[in-house]
């Protein structure tokens, strides 16, 4: 009779047959892909005139995609789709990538006024707007300043102001086209400072300004970039930072690299093997913390002694010391607790311009073998900057 509580019973099973290993598939990212293709329409080595316009709403896209392969960037850079390398650098790639668009697109957007400048039905086959220019010229110096409204052919229309100063060429715009049947507008400042200022009722007030080149402010150097003084900001990505002051809720990090005790960890030792009182004074422990270059330092010192007798009353006694002299002792003690607590507080002035490593000395000494010093015994010391 079959056994009902085994349904396999009576059944054939065929063993699996292991399945031929395949060679991977090698396939480039989106990313990769997109920027391959726009590096080589910029270059020139394919695509027709066209093409060669700045596309800033594919960049926009092709910024989406940035941000979510450098949100996916693990602990040891993985990005998730087998693309490595640090935040910094995909940054700087496509920074790379931005600049070489914007250089086209400042191309044209001078082109038109240019043009227009010889005439502004010469912009293409219907035209629609005005050119004016007002110019003075006084003891070989010479300033103009431009403005242009126009459409073009129904695919582009501009709007723009643009200073010659002796040369220099400033001014800002908006300018909008069609690009493969999609309108792609972008406003343009070029080469002149930007910036936001407040000054009614509070006081000048400059919370926001863009600087394409570096220059000098009252005395002050100001360096290209962006400069806010107040930034709110749901969420970033850098790639190198360098911060004087920083209140940080919830942090987490890789890889902690703290130079001159900046952010000061504690220096703890551990006693590994027993002691036994023999009547002189034997070495326990030791450790040592760097006092930052002319800081002035107050280091805590606490010593847990694991301690233990096995009968009478024996005498003992400690000394806690730096290189620079004993900072507390205590001898001749008929006291004894299993586990004794010390805890004292050093102060050091660093004059150098190095950083100065005190080392600290535990010892300790029993009248007799009856009193033992065991393995769980610790030192430990906390730096405070002042």
């Amino acid at each position: 009779m079959a056994d009902e509580s085994n349904p396999w019973q009576g059944v054939a099973l065929v063993p699996e047959q292991p399945r031929a290993s395949q060679p991977p598939v090698e396939r480039r990212s989106p990313l990769d892909e997109r920027t391959l293709n726009q590096a080589e329409v910029l270059a020139g080595l394919r695509g027709d005139k066209s093409e060669h316009a700045v596309r800033f709403k594919d960049l926009e896209n092709l910024k989406r995609e940035v941000a979510k392969e450098v949100a996916g960037v693990g602990k040891y850079g993985d990005t998730g789709s087998g693309r490595t390398g640090s935040v910094g650098e995909q940054i700087a790639a496509q920074f790379a990538a931005i600049d070489t668009e914007s250089k086209a697109l400042l191309k044209d957007y001078n082109k038109l006024f240019d043009q227009a400048m010889e005439g502004i039905e010469t912009l293409g086959e219907e035209v629609d707007g005005q050119f004016q220019t007002f110019q003075t010229e006084l003891d070989g110096n010479s300033t103009a300043i431009s403005s242009l409204i126009v459409s073009v052919d129904g695919v582009k229309a501009q709007y723009g102001i643009r200073i010659n100063n002796n040369g220099h060429i400033s001014g800002f715009g908006l300018l909008s086209r069609l690009i493969n049947g999609q309108p792609v507008s972008d406003f343009i400042i070029n080469d002149a400072t930007f910036r936001i200022v407040n000054s009614s009722g509070q006081g000048n007030f400059t919370p926001f300004a863009v600087y394409p080149t570096g220059r000098y402010v009252n005395g002050a150097y100001i360096p290209a970039g962006v400069h806010a003084q107040d930034l709110y900001v749901t969420r970033a990505n850098i790639g190198d930072a360098q911060i004087d002051t920083a209140k940080i809720g919830d942090l987490a990090v890789d890889t902690l690299k703290v130079a001159g005790n900046a952010i000061t960890a504690p220096s703890y030792s551990k006693r590994t093997s027993e002691l036994v009182g023999n009547g002189s004074r034997q070495y326990v422990l030791a450790g040592a913390i760097d006092i930052p270059p002319r800081t002035e330092g107050d280091v805590l010192i606490t010593a847990s002694l694991a301690q233990g007798y096995v009968g009478g009353t024996p005498t003992w006694g400690f000394n806690i010391s730096t290189q620079y002299g004993t900072v507390i002792e205590r001898w001749d003690m008929t006291a004894v607790n299993d586990y004794p607590t010390i805890t004292a507080v050093t102060s050091r002035y660093n004059s150098s311009y190095n950083p100065l490593t005190l080392v600290v000395v535990l010892e300790w000494k029993a009248g007799s073998s009856a009193l033992r010093l065991g393995a769980g015994t610790t030192l430990c010391l906390i730096g405070r900057w002042k």
